[in-house]
């Protein structure tokens, strides 16, 4: 199964105004957690579900960032909702 991944337009304000260092780390994240959904890569990644006003999304650890996200099996499709930092990432 082949996943696509996607970003709103805030995941990708956020993504833009970090330094290329986090903006490569954000991204091999992502890309070593689609991976692991394919069954290549053997190393979970940090991936939880959120409770509260966030319930049914789910968050990628990368740091002290959280990327936010949802998951549609039907497409395979990942949407990446923000990236924040972990301080403002469940305001």
């Amino acid at each position: 199964m082949s996943w696509k991944i996607r970003l709103s337009k805030a995941a990708k304000k956020h993504l833009k105004k970090h330094e290329k260092d986090l903006q490569e780390k954000i991204n091999s994240a992502i890309l070593n957690m689609l991976r692991y959904f394919d069954g290549k890569e053997s190393t979970k990644p940090d991936v939880k579900s959120l409770k509260g006003k966030y319930k049914g999304l789910l968050r990628l650890r990368v740091g002290d960032y959280r990327v936010i996200f949802s998951i549609d099996y039907r497409r395979p499709e990942i949407f990446v909702i923000d990236i924040l930092p972990r301080s403002g990432a469940y305001e």
